[in-house]
């Protein structure tokens, strides 16, 4: 009888965690937003990873100029490279109506550190550089906005569509649920 109490327990833990969608990733193929402005270094969001309801975006780094780029950020004691950034939002669908709104800076604790970009070749193709930023900030706005985008110090940024932060993209049925803060 333990067995079977036992058995059923771990069936229905197993059944209630694969209904949890507090965790997933997701990886993106370089698509510029319609419209954006074309840069010779361009940083598209590659990956985003939601764990426990937390969002965080990775970020490459394309250099397509003919000099290595240097980055400004943090490296945290797990390696990864943070970028801070200031978050904004439109909800305009084509580049005359983008009013980009500030919604607030991120920037993650960590040692100082720089992130160097060279110039992408054939050789180099498969070791892009990345960088890594908090997108909880942008949850309250799926949904409701277009667009979001994070803006370095130096002016660049890296736009991206808002429903590629839900748990389900936008072409799921109805009903799909969206990313919560947690406590």
């Amino acid at each position: 009888m333990r067995v079977a109490v036992a058995l059923l327990f771990l069936a229905v833990v197993t059944f209630i965690r694969a209904g949890d969608e507090s965790s997933w990733g997701r990886g993106f193929i370089n698509e510029p937003a319609p419209g954006a402005p074309m840069s010779q270094i361009s940083y598209p969001l590659s990956y985003v990873t939601c764990t426990v309801g937390h969002l965080v975006g990775q970020f490459d780094v394309e250099n397509t100029t003919k000099s290595s780029k240097t980055i400004d950020g943090v490296k945290t004691s797990d390696g990864k490279f943070w970028v801070p950034v200031e978050a904004q939002i439109t909800t305009g669908t084509t580049p005359r109506e983008w009013n980009w709104k500030p919604i607030g800076k991120l920037a993650v604790p960590g040692e100082h550190s720089t992130l160097k970009a060279d110039p992408l070749t054939p050789e180099n193709a498969r070791d892009i550089p990345s960088f890594h930023v908090h997108l909880d900030i942008f949850k309250p706005f799926i949904g409701k906005a277009t667009y979001g985008r994070i803006v370095l110090a130096n002016g660049d940024f890296s736009m991206f569509d808002l429903n590629d932060l839900a748990t389900r993209p936008s072409n799921l049925p109805k009903g799909a649920l969206v990313p919560t803060s947690t406590p």
